[in-house]
Parts: structure tokens; sequence; C-alpha cells
């Protein structure tokens, strides 16, 4: 089992985590961000058959150069963007984490301001039967107070990586 004993915040943004206690996990931003450059390649364009010009042209991003993420360290996971994060999946990589801001993100004003796990790449979730997750049923860290403990998940699998968090480093 992989042992992570720090997280590293490569956004421009302090992260916030709410634990299960109801306490808040502060990792603060690094002076440098971590980015990646983006293009896209068209796939297809929706039905324009009268010519219009109406259709939506319909792409799939084609991820660049990525900057300021470190090599990989046995016990560091990198906190990014999904797009970095995303781009350095797709090149192997398995410690790039992004925050859950989706619907359980705590808001303030439209702005996220904690979110109650950080996520891993699509790409990176792998069933047993060497089949991708759908996205719905992608790993998640999700933060456990039982033990105090940060776990990442895979369902139907017998990967799981922990973190105490009186050992985590901001």
């Amino acid at each position: 089992m992989t042992r992570i004993t720090t997280f590293i915040n490569l956004t421009p943004h302090r992260i916030s985590i709410i634990l299960a206690s109801g306490e808040e996990l502060h990792i603060e931003a690094q002076p440098e961000s971590a980015r990646v450059t983006q293009s896209h390649t068209v796939i297809t364009r929706s039905d324009d058959g009268d010519q219009s010009g109406r259709s939506v042209e319909i792409a799939a991003p084609v991820y660049g150069e990525i900057v300021g993420l470190p090599a990989p360290v046995p016990t560091v996971a990198y906190i990014t963007s999904v797009f970095v994060a995303n781009a350095a999946a797709a090149k192997g990589r398995t410690d790039v984490l992004y925050p859950d801001s989706g619907p359980d993100a705590v808001r303030e004003r439209g702005q996220v301001v904690a979110v109650r796990r950080l996520l891993t790449p699509v790409a990176q979730a792998e069933s047993a039967d060497g089949g991708l997750y759908r996205a719905t049923e992608a790993p998640s860290l999700s933060l456990d107070g039982r033990g105090g403990y940060i776990a990442l998940l895979r369902p139907m699998s017998t990967m799981a990586m922990s973190w105490p968090l009186d050992r985590l480093v901001t």
C-alpha cells in the first residue's frame, strides 16, 4: 500500500478540504502553479444539412507541454487543475490529483471555497479486468473521519492508498 505523507498544491489558490469531523484541512498554494498547454482536434460537427452554419463543433482536447509539475516522488501527491491532472495521467502519472468542485463542494456567492475530496483522473482508473471506469465510477479521495485518514478508493479493486491526516505536510 502506497503511503503519501505530503500534498503539494500546484494550483494558484489555497485548497480547503472539509474533513468528516467537520474540521478543514488547508493546503497553501506554492509560488509557482503547474500549467499545461491545450488545443483541440475536431471530431465531428452536429448536423448542418442546410449549410446554415449553425452546427455545433464536437472536439477533443489535445494536451501539450506540462510546465511546473515536479518529477514524481514516492510519498508526494500533487494537487493541480483538472486540465494538468488529465494531461499528467495521459503521460502515465498517477501522483497528480485535482479538487472535486462538483455538487458537494462548498460555495460562497457561487465560488468554491472548500471541497470534500480530491479526485484522480479517470484515465488512471482501470478496473481489475483492464476496462476503464465510466466517469461516475471514477475513484476519488474520500475523507474518512473514523480513523482520520484520507483514502483513495477504487471500486471493484484491491488498490487503496491512505494518508494519516497528522502526517500531511502542506
